[in-house]
């Protein structure tokens, strides 16, 4: 006889795709994106990092990202929002 007892179910993972948008929803609160420049995902150290780009002309000095965005990869929770300028 099993007298096991089982927790709830680990959280599944979350997806690069699925940080992407959760990303995208936390970044648009705080900057305009540029719809036309797709974002990059980094995973590292249990985050998958976002960077949606920016296209600073030649020249020019300034973050090269709009925002950067660090969401948990297991809770899917946005740990970090950083706003380029």
């Amino acid at each position: 006889m099993n007298t096991r007892k089982s927790g709830p179910p680990a959280a599944s993972p979350i997806s690069a795709q699925q940080a992407i948008e959760l990303a995208r929803k936390a970044a648009e609160e705080a900057v305009e994106l540029h719809p036309e420049l797709p974002p990059t995902v980094e995973t590292v150290g249990g985050q998958h990092i976002v960077t949606f780009p920016h296209d600073l002309a030649p020249g020019h000095r300034g973050a090269d990202y709009r925002a950067r965005v660090y969401v948990n990869s297991r809770t899917g929770e946005i740990e970090k929002l950083l706003v380029g300028a």
